[in-house]
């Protein structure tokens, strides 16, 4: 699939699929190509960009907090996922601004088909920009002895969205990414995911992703 690692179309296509409702079923040759024509314009446009940090973690009376940083994660939910972690790695993907003035155009013109599977296609092309993401953390903390776990989210469980401002800070991704926070808690660029990454000794039990 152009615009798409081979390695990687496979898991676009389920996921893209997944997001139309379509998943386990083929799209007839009308939706296929509709899909076809969604998937070159989010290629077209995304700018995909990524940051990750690794952290030593220092647990306190008010959560589990990150050296150097001021994010501090509170919750059951993250105590659990981080029990046996000697680090932790932030990560955050984005797709870039210009998804969200093509799907604005597209929104203004009133071609909403067009903008509903664009959407569904960012959606998708995130994901697989996050696992891109994932896997080169994973390989940067393999080479100090670390195992990377899976990825959790602030909203996840019972770890509050606050924490998002925090997080995007301490990878400084305002600057490095272009990827800020609204009040209302919402990232923009819109497509665009932040996670917390358990990192344990290679000895260690991996936690598997949310």
């Amino acid at each position: 699939m152009p615009g798409i690692e081979p390695e990687r179309a496979a898991a676009f296509r389920a996921e893209l699929l997944r997001r139309v409702g379509m998943m386990g079923r083929e799209p007839d040759a009308d939706t296929e190509a509709r899909l076809e024509q969604a998937s070159a314009r989010c290629f077209r446009t995304a700018q995909p960009r990524h940051a990750y940090a690794f952290f030593p973690l220092e647990r306190g009376k008010d959560g589990i907090c990150l050296t150097g940083t001021r994010l501090c994660l509170t919750g059951r939910s993250i105590a659990a996922y981080l029990e046996g972690a000697a680090q932790c790695a932030l990560m955050a993907v984005t797709l870039g601004m210009q998804t969200e003035r093509e799907q604005r155009m597209l929104a203004a013109a009133g071609r909403l088909t067009e903008a509903v599977l664009f959407d569904a296609a960012c959606s998708a092309y995130i994901e697989i920009a996050a696992d891109a993401c994932q896997a080169e953390l994973a390989a940067a903390a393999a080479r100090r002895g670390l195992r990377a776990g899976g990825r959790f989210s602030p909203g996840y469980g019972d770890l509050p969205l606050q924490v998002q401002g925090a997080l995007l800070s301490a990878l400084d991704a305002p600057r490095r990414l272009g990827l800020t926070l609204t009040d209302s808690l919402l990232m923009l660029p819109r497509k665009s995911i932040t996670a917390i990454v358990p990192l344990v000794r290679q000895d260690g039990p991996a936690k598997s992703e949310e």
